[in-house]
């Protein structure tokens, strides 16, 4: 957190933290300007969520993103739509983007706030395709 410098600020931020359903705060260091927080996805549907209240309340958060690009077996507009779609929907997700004519998917997310695990059964149960390969970014 950028602009994370007293208890006040602190106290605040765990406020606002502390009002999302599903949030919890766990921890905030002053000296490293580091926030560790509890959720739980059943409450908090969206990790962007978490992100857009901190924003909304003029907090500065830096949240490492990972890049992963599938390989797929091919999918078909509709199926690809769909895919997209589904994996915006899955807790961590920031964005992603299906490529038809190249069967990639790129997925870029939360580190540590999704695995690919559930990545690839998105792609797989949405996209009626197979996940040949995966490249880390």
């Amino acid at each position: 957190m950028d602009n994370l410098t007293s208890i006040s600020d602190a106290e605040r931020l765990r406020q606002v933290l502390d009002e999302l359903p599903g949030v919890t705060t766990k921890d905030i260091a002053l000296d490293t300007r580091e926030v560790a927080i509890n959720y739980y996805e059943g409450w908090i549907r969206f990790a962007r969520k978490i992100v857009k209240t901190l924003e909304d309340n003029g907090f500065k958060a830096h949240i490492l993103t990972d890049t992963i690009i599938f390989e797929t077996e091919g999918m078909v507009e509709v199926e690809a739509h769909d895919v997209r779609a589904y994996l915006l929907g899955v807790f961590g997700v920031c964005n992603s983007d299906v490529g038809v004519d190249t069967s990639t998917i790129k997925v870029v997310f939360y580190r540590g706030w999704t695995t690919k695990e559930k990545l690839i059964k998105t792609i797989e149960e949405r996209g009626n395709t197979k996940v040949k390969q995966d490249l880390w970014y």
